[in-house]
């Protein structure tokens, strides 16, 4: 099974184990889906099973006990009646084709547990999932604007939550062609989490350090105070300077004739 593992992974190019972002393999923290979770899509992939053979069999029953029931194959002006013998052959197949995919669809649904990973480090957040389309997803904490957690009433039977992070992708204003440029969020899912409430909030104070650290701020572009600002203008202070110099000799001319 484990060689079988490999190859499946190795063909689909999914990575096994999680991929760290550069240079924050020291801080980074790896936490995966509950044990809870592997239970709540195995329950959702029993009711579609379920819900196929269901099919099948209202499929086989209405062939067989629906009188006069029969089915034309069209070819052009021609058509060929299809006999019991050829519907048979294909509600053979239809069955086999379902018991086969019983363990294929069910291995698939282990290995995107197996390979979802959440990582956590000082300035970022990675997402990894996915088997027949792999996504990896990394939100920088400094852009992270919502973190929402959210469970329906199967997933609180499990004891598994998911969280939501959000980063704002957009800005309101007019575009160029003069439509109105709603902010958009992109998001992130961490699905079916153990204790979300404490991932919530470790997030929070990632997120905290990180800016309090003063990593996710814009550098200043001042190099002084007001004075520094004042000489920006250096023209304007001259003539500033000059105003008042013939200010003091005016007082001063008037202070003499006065005496």
């Amino acid at each position: 099974m484990a060689e079988l593992r490999q190859t499946v992974l190795r063909f689909l190019k999914i990575p096994e184990r999680p991929h760290v972002p550069p240079g924050e393999e020291a801080s980074c923290q790896t936490f995966r889906a509950g044990k809870g979770y592997y239970d709540y899509i195995r329950l959702g992939w029993g009711f579609g099973q379920a819900g196929a053979l269901a099919g099948l069999l209202f499929g086989a029953l209405f062939l067989h006990y629906v009188p006069g029931f029969g089915f034309l194959i069209r070819f052009g002006p021609w058509s060929v009646p299809v006999s019991t013998a050829v519907l048979s052959a294909i509600e053979f197949l239809a069955f086999a084709g379902y018991a086969l995919q019983l363990p294929f669809t069910y291995f698939v649904l282990r290995l995107d547990y197996e390979c979802r990973y959440y990582l956590l480090s000082d300035r970022s957040l990675r997402i990894q999932e996915g088997i027949w389309f792999f996504r990896e997803q990394t939100f920088t904490l400094a852009n992270i604007q919502q973190i929402n957690v959210k469970q329906n009433p199967v997933q609180k039977l499990f004891g598994i939550a998911d969280v939501v992070v959000s980063t704002a992708g957009g800005g309101g204003g007019q575009g160029p062609e003069g439509h109105s440029q709603e902010a958009s969020l992109h998001s992130g899912n961490l699905r079916g989490v153990t204790g979300a409430e404490k991932i919530r909030d470790r997030l929070l104070a990632q997120m905290k350090r990180y800016k309090d650290s003063g990593l996710g701020q814009e550098p200043s572009h001042a190099t002084g105070g007001p004075a520094t600002a004042r000489l920006e203008n250096p023209e304007g202070l001259s003539r500033a300077i000059a105003l008042t110099i013939a200010e003091i000799r005016a007082l001063r001319s008037a202070l003499e004739a006065g005496s």
